[in-house]
């Protein structure tokens, strides 16, 4: 880790693909949809290393004595993966909209001789729950059973799916199938490429985005439109955004590899 340019690199999740399904004595918690951050030193930072200017205030309400680096979540409510997006990525922090986040924890990282289950014991013994710092509850997984029931309270309370974590691994800075996610939907980076203005009432705003996979082994290009709202679709000057990463929801997959019905979530910072 080069603490200059925090070259840190966290832990990343595989997606469920159904080889494993016996995940019992594993631990689960709800995915949840806000922004990843890795606390350090007094500051935070996006998983790839870009400073996120939070107010004093909320730096000073989320130091836990002793602990060097935390690991978790920025978050206001389900369903407000844009908002959120909208709130962190300014150089200067809005007091008034940071009042809304919470700094949903999941790991210390630094830990390196505990195992997650020791871990996340030492996580709810030294983290106060207060309103602006808070533990992600986990509970240990009975039986497949258990995770399709949680995974459906989820998605009826608007959530994302399910976080399953093996309680015996050790934090690993790289993708681990020892952290997996479990959605009923899949989700993935697209770059914007260009655009195309709608119709109606839309017609002088952007109807559809133009965009590919980030992801070079999915060369694939198609276009987004829904889950825009206004405010997007009315951008002054849409060339602003092509370049742009962006966040796609969808269902499946095509023959062609095409995603169905896909949906604009969010940007990227």
């Amino acid at each position: 880790m080069d603490i200059g340019e925090f070259k840190f690199k966290p832990l990343l999740a595989h997606t469920f693909d159904g080889t494993n399904c016996d995940y019992s004595g594993w631990l689960m918690s709800e995915k949840l949809d806000g922004v990843r951050c890795i606390f350090f030193n007094d500051k935070l930072y996006s998983r790839t290393g870009h400073v996120i200017h939070a107010p004093a205030w909320f730096i000073q309400e989320i130091r836990v004595d002793n602990t060097k680096m935390l690991d978790g979540e920025l978050f206001t409510k389900r369903g407000q993966f844009q908002s959120i997006c909208s709130i962190v990525k300014k150089d200067k922090p809005i007091d008034t909209e940071w009042e809304n986040i919470v700094y949903m924890v999941f790991d210390i990282p630094l830990e390196k001789e505990l195992v997650f289950s020791e871990r996340y014991d030492k996580m709810v013994r030294i983290i106060q729950n207060h309103h602006r710092i808070q533990v992600v509850p986990h509970e240990y997984v009975q039986n497949m059973a258990h995770v399709e029931s949680f995974l459906q309270e989820i998605i009826n309370m608007n959530g994302e799916g399910v976080m399953l974590r093996d309680p015996h691994s050790y934090y690993e800075q790289k993708r681990s199938k020892t952290l997996v996610k479990y959605k009923k939907f899949m989700d993935d980076d697209a770059v914007i490429t260009g655009f195309e203005y709608g119709k109606g009432k839309y017609s002088k705003s952007i109807g559809k985005f133009l965009v590919k996979w980030v992801n070079p082994s999915k060369p694939i290009t198609f276009k987004v439109g829904s889950g825009m709202d206004d405010n997007i679709r009315n951008t002054p000057n849409p060339t602003s955004l092509i370049g742009k990463i962006i966040k796609v929801k969808y269902y499946s997959t095509t023959v062609l590899g095409k995603p169905r019905f896909p949906i604009f979530i969010g940007f990227r910072e």
